[in-house]
């Protein structure tokens, strides 16, 4: 088997549609990933999966200052400049997903 994440979209009956993880470790700062995410997410009148990808990627750069890391005798810079790069996305960019100002939880069934 090849991972986690393949071997989901795989699975056609009981998968997942798009995968989005860490391929190793991720550090506290990934947060900032999700969180561009949703913020895309809500911004979004139309949001497809793989636009609020890149824009949860834009906003790591911004948020994280990766354009103004500085090496240190620690390993947290490097960690932090390629935390967005550990991340894998499987699935159809073009997916599209509900926007959080249109959907309530709880207001539609789930099956």
């Amino acid at each position: 088997r090849s991972g986690i994440g393949e071997e989901l979209i795989k699975q056609s009956a009981n998968g997942a549609v798009v995968y989005i993880g860490c391929n190793t470790g991720a550090q506290p700062c990934a947060y900032s990933l999700l969180e561009g995410f949703l913020l895309a997410l809500e911004k979004s009148q139309r949001p497809l999966v793989g636009d609020c990808w890149a824009r949860a990627i834009r906003y790591y750069y911004e948020k994280e200052h990766l354009a103004k890391l500085v090496p240190t005798d620690t390993w947290y810079p490097p960690s932090t400049f390629f935390q967005g790069m550990k991340f894998m996305f499987f699935g159809d960019p073009t997916l599209p997903m509900a926007s959080p100002t249109r959907w309530v939880p709880g207001s539609v069934s789930r099956r």
